[in-house]
């Protein structure tokens, strides 16, 4: 079948791209079409431009046609068709957004094309008159970065939904992977980076196993800000925000309903039993993983600059300490995996659900099938069926009890 023309091939095998890392982020860019990013028919013309593992080609591409988006936008701004304006900066936003994907942190235009996706993203904001203000959280003398929805309900009670994203994710990803829904449904919406996350790594806050704090700090800067008012808490965690977000919902009680996707408990058992043996041993001869596995050693390398370590010996060490007591928690829980997914991450799952499933009826317990169109990680090959069943279930438990 000739480039340009693959189509998808179910459970896990790929649709476009035969490198899996670019196979998985570029699955990830088109889901993002169910809220405003790039289409279909974009995504895979840009595809089709790109030689299958070579990352320059990638970011080459996705910048270029990030650079011709934004291009388009302001044209419209000049003629006053703002609305439509709005839509192509969100193109240009998922497009620079893609590019950074494999970009190594070490690059001196790195923190630039950050800056480029942050502007396009608010500005599409803007001009679709989407109300998300971007704030920054005081944090050991540092900040965290984030987006606020404030809800338009009256009253002192209309619930928070936090929504925490993994190793790879930016505040801007979280608008996509359930702030859009949350802010459709009126809820208040907090999107944050945590320490590790998106660009925080440059402000000296690398991954840390007691997230909690840096959450519960978020959350009362919130209310000293008079932002929101409500003890009611919704939690939804994606990827390693699976753990993320876990860790807060042991210590804090205003926590109140909590949906991750996929639950992480133990930290270390699922990279031992995710990361391939011969990359670990190759993480120790980086130049030699740089010419067999380049799109990989982009990866290692940003794991390394987020974890604030130079060694996997030093990320074994920091992972170690990233547990949680599953019995500390105190609400129900919303428990999400894919069939596609890795047999230590639904192996947790279905532990984690099976205990607070024990001590709160409210508890759900979702595997998305091949026939769902949602068995991929996170979801990301059908947002919207995955969004809908998360936001019925918060409305029960916050709303409708």
């Amino acid at each position: 079948m000739a480039k340009g023309q693959k189509i998808y091939q179910r459970h896990g095998k790929n649709i476009y791209f035969k490198n899996e890392d670019m196979d998985f982020n570029l699955q990830w860019m088109l889901g993002c079409h169910s809220y405003g990013g790039l289409s279909i028919g974009e995504g895979f013309y840009i595809a089709s431009r790109i030689k299958d593992g070579n990352v320059e080609s990638w970011e080459k591409e996705f910048i270029n046609y990030g650079i011709f988006q934004e291009n388009n936008a302001n044209n419209l701004i000049n003629e006053n068709n703002h609305i439509a304006a709005g839509k192509r900066f969100m193109c240009a936003f998922n497009a620079y957004r893609a590019a950074v994907m494999f970009m190594r942190p070490s690059r001196t235009d790195f923190n630039k094309i950050i800056a480029k996706f942050e502007e396009t993203f608010q500005l599409s904001l803007k001009y679709t008159n989407i109300p998300i203000v971007p704030i920054e959280v005081p944090f050991e003398n540092s900040t965290l970065p984030g987006y606020f929805y404030k809800s338009t309900k009256t009253g002192n009670n209309t619930p928070l939904i936090v929504i925490i994203g993994g190793s790879d994710s930016f505040r801007e990803d979280l608008y996509f992977f359930g702030g859009a829904e949350a802010i459709r449904r009126d809820y208040n919406v907090l999107m944050i980076d945590l320490p590790g996350q998106g660009k925080v790594p440059e402000r000296g806050l690398s991954f840390r196993h007691d997230m909690e704090k840096p959450f519960m700090t978020a959350i009362d800067w919130l209310k000293n800000n008079n932002s929101i008012t409500t003890n009611k808490i919704g939690v939804y965690g994606v990827s390693g925000g699976g753990y993320f977000a876990m860790r807060p919902a042991a210590y804090d009680k205003r926590i109140k309903a909590l949906a991750l996707s996929t639950p992480i408990y133990d930290m270390y058992s699922v990279i031992s039993d995710s990361v391939p043996k011969i990359l670990i041993w190759l993480s120790k001869y980086r130049r030699l993983i740089r010419f067999l596995f380049k799109s990989a050693d982009v990866g290692i390398e940003k794991y390394f600059w987020q974890a604030g370590v130079k060694s996997y010996e030093e990320v074994i060490e920091k992972v170690k300490k990233m547990t949680v007591d599953i019995d500390l928690i105190e609400c129900p829980v919303f428990a999400v995996t894919g069939i596609s997914e890795g047999d230590e991450l639904k192996r947790q799952t279905k532990t984690f659900y099976a205990k607070l499933k024990m001590k709160y009826n409210q508890s759900y317990y979702k595997e998305y099938q091949v026939s769902d169109g949602a068995d991929s990680h996170c979801q990301i090959n059908n947002f919207p069926l995955a969004h809908q069943e998360l936001f019925d279930w918060f409305d029960l438990v916050l709303i409708n009890e």
